[in-house]
């Protein structure tokens, strides 16, 4: 069971323009790099819990979630704070006791400290102007003073503070809390549709909330329903672009029209079709994908020969927080495995010659789905895998 590209499973080797894959039938190495691209800069949560730039066209390795780590993709996003880490110098609205701290957080130059108040501890912004029915996500980088895990709430009586979207809380639901690493450095997010023009976008602690006290750093204000990778502003609003990973391997790797996918990631927070893996003939007309469905937090897979799908399956399970999805394919005889399950079988299918290779890609590569938490790993088999082999690669 010798997979003819291996991607990720913890081994990662990057530089500018490429990533790399690899095949070790029989003991002997061959590279397979993908073709890598962001005409921008961009971070990562290093192997030390810590923010770290990373230049443009260099592929992201993120350790946020997995020591393993895992390839992390993006759409273009824009932060519209001016300077995200020296947040006093532009937020035009201050109260309480709040301060330059005397220590920033680590990764960052600077920090503000917040501490409880009998009138409420506040920074709001106001030079931002909203777009009802357009979604805003605001996060940050909070560190407790006693390093305990930060409480977020959704309302200004529990909790230890709230960030303020649209001059409004969001709901319980849309709000989350990430943990760096192994750190006590936790980034905090909240999503809310704007509902009018209101521009106070910020952070406040109410006197009904802990008495606890905390650091606030890399502030980040985008359009979307989910906070992406920290993007650094220094004055005015800062861009990151998105990013592709695809590659044409040579001869033999695919078995053109029968084969095995494999891929190991976790949940998209957003779920617009996003691509975990695919193989295609460069073209939207052929192509076997697996996918995280439309509007919905499962995963579907697609085989597609000259335009016509061929075959189809929709999960009816939520996608886990890690999970290992394996398509054996070939003509009249397709499987598919989920974290050791077999859940779907298919035989009467005409299967695509591919030839080319997308990691969070759309099957012509011309536009990206990305991953919020990346893949972490991809594995492409030029033969299809017995059942028992599919159970056992996929087996958690």
């Amino acid at each position: 069971m010798s997979a003819t590209l291996k991607f990720g499973l913890g081994q990662w080797a990057t530089k500018k323009g490429s990533t790399l894959a690899y095949n070790s039938e029989n003991g002997n190495y061959k590279p397979l790099p993908f073709n890598f691209e962001r005409a921008s800069g961009a971070t990562r949560v290093n192997k030390n819990g810590l923010i770290e730039v990373v230049s443009n066209n260099k592929p992201r390795i993120d350790f946020k979630d997995s020591a393993d780590g895992s390839l992390l993709l993006e759409p273009s996003r824009t932060n519209y704070i001016l300077k995200s880490d020296d947040v006093l110098s532009t937020y035009q609205s201050q109260n309480g006791d709040v301060s330059d701290a005397s220590e920033s957080i680590n990764g960052f130059n600077n920090s503000i400290q917040i501490e409880y108040s009998t009138i409420g501890s506040l920074v709001y912004k106001r030079d931002f102007d909203p777009v009802i029915g357009t979604t805003y996500t605001i996060s940050c980088f909070v560190q407790m003073n006693d390093n305990s895990t930060p409480i977020h709430s959704a309302d200004s009586n529990s909790g230890d503070f709230c960030l303020i979207n649209n001059n409004s809380f969001a709901s319980a639901s849309d709000i989350k809390t990430e943990r760096l690493g192994s750190t006590n450095i936790y980034r905090v997010s909240s999503t809310r549709t704007a509902t009018d023009t209101n521009n106070r976008f910020g952070i406040v602690k109410y006197p009904t909330q802990s008495s606890k006290g905390f650091k606030v750093t890399g502030m980040q204000l985008e359009a979307g329903s989910y906070a992406t990778s920290y993007i650094p502003t220094q004055g005015s609003i800062g861009t990151r672009v998105a990013e592709s990973c695809t590659q044409t391997p040579p001869s033999g790797i695919i078995g053109q029209t029968e084969g095995t996918i494999f891929v190991e990631t976790s949940k998209w927070v957003e779920s617009n079709n996003g691509r975990f893996f695919s193989i295609s003939d460069g073209t939207t007309s052929n192509y076997i994908v697996i996918i995280q469905n439309t509007t919905f937090s499962n995963y579907a897979v697609y085989i597609v020969l000259g335009g016509v799908t061929q075959a189809i399956y929709t999960s009816t399970v939520t996608i886990a927080d890690n999970s290992k999805i394996a398509v054996g394919y070939k003509a009249n005889d397709v499987v598919i495995y989920v974290n050791g399950v077999q859940v779907h079988t298919d035989t009467s299918v005409t299967i695509p010659a591919c030839n080319k290779v997308y990691v969070s890609s759309r099957e012509n590569g011309t536009a990206t789905f990305q991953s919020a938490n990346g893949v972490r790993q991809a594995l492409l088999y030029n033969t299809r895998l017995s059942n028992a082999q599919l159970q056992a690669l996929t087996k958690i």
